[in-house]
């Protein structure tokens, strides 16, 4: 997770882990461990690498997780065009509730 895609920092290049790792006084994989898997650091740890992450607006790259899990937590869905050219809106109500579900789990939808 090298780059944040958010908040630059105050050179105007985005935040990064190891930027972050520096100001909370921790390597970057105590960071990255904070972010992924939070109940390996001690409390105190973790609020400090926590605070440095806020104050600095750190968000990890969508596609550095992706690279890193090989999985991009997208779900793809093709929508048919309704007959007619109106709208369904059953099939309006289940994409919603699909949407939501996926959001839930941690899935962005792509329609298409």
């Amino acid at each position: 997770m090298p780059r944040s895609t958010s908040s630059p920092s105050p050179k105007g290049s985005p935040v990064t882990l190891a930027m972050v790792a520096r100001r909370a006084g921790v390597s970057p994989q105590t960071v990255s461990n904070a972010i992924n898997s939070p109940e390996l650091l001690r409390p105190e740890t973790l609020e400090r690498v926590r605070g440095a992450i806020d104050e600095m607006g750190y968000r990890p790259s969508r596609a550095a997780q992706t690279l890193r899990t090989r999985s991009s937590k997208l779900i793809g869905y093709g929508i048919q065009p309704a007959p007619g050219g109106g709208t369904a809106p059953v099939m309006d109500r289940f994409l919603h509730a699909l949407s939501q579900a996926a959001d839930e789990a941690g899935y962005r939808m792509l329609l298409f």
